[in-house]
């Protein structure tokens, strides 16, 4: 069904996200404020599963506190708002809800090592998410997200961790059709 070499494509991408801290401070989202450093969160970009191990891929984000009117905010990170994991991994079942039953686009994600169930799939494929940019290699659409990910995840290999800012820029930049991950910035 999904060759295999896809599957590690996509795996090897997310793997890279491991341990990855966003911390881009921005502004407070309420009054524009200045920020200061609050604590640091980790989130689960993704489960993985392989050989029917489990295993969460965790990111780590950091919050800040308004100087001005105490709101507490979250650095900018590749996750949407309405959503649990990482934003592409959302675009990968998005862009599969569109040509395939629910069910089938959960297997053809457990084959690429993504443990996401069917009804999640089913919620994410109701957002206001237009499209998403994705190439479709061996007739299978994967984000181009996903594919920027294996590309830092190679250069992790040779020079040490990604840096937060370069994994967002590879999550992130939306065509103008769709649903920015921080509207108004």
């Amino acid at each position: 069904m999904v060759p295999e070499l896809l599957g590690d494509l996509v795996k090897s991408g997310l793997n890279a996200m491991e341990g990855v801290q966003f911390s881009d401070p921005g502004r407070c989202p309420r009054c524009g404020g200045q920020v200061r450093g609050y604590d640091i969160r980790e989130r689960i970009f993704v489960s993985l599963v392989e050989n029917k191990t489990r295993r969460d891929i965790r990111v780590k984000v950091k919050r800040f506190e308004c100087r001005e009117c105490g709101k507490v905010s979250e650095a900018k990170a590749p996750f949407y708002p309405f959503a649990h994991y990482g934003a592409p991994v959302v675009d990968f079942a998005i862009g599969l809800s569109r040509i395939m039953p629910y069910r089938r686009a959960a297997k053809v994600l457990r084959a690429c090592h993504i443990d996401l169930n069917w009804g999640t799939i089913r919620l994410y494929s109701r957002s206001k998410i237009t499209s998403v940019p994705s190439l479709e290699i061996f007739g299978i659409p994967v984000p181009v997200s996903l594919l920027n990910l294996s590309i830092l995840g190679t250069q992790l290999g040779q020079f040490g961790t990604i840096v937060g800012a370069e994994a967002f820029a590879a999550c992130c930049p939306p065509p103008a059709d769709r649903t920015p991950l921080y509207p108004g910035a």
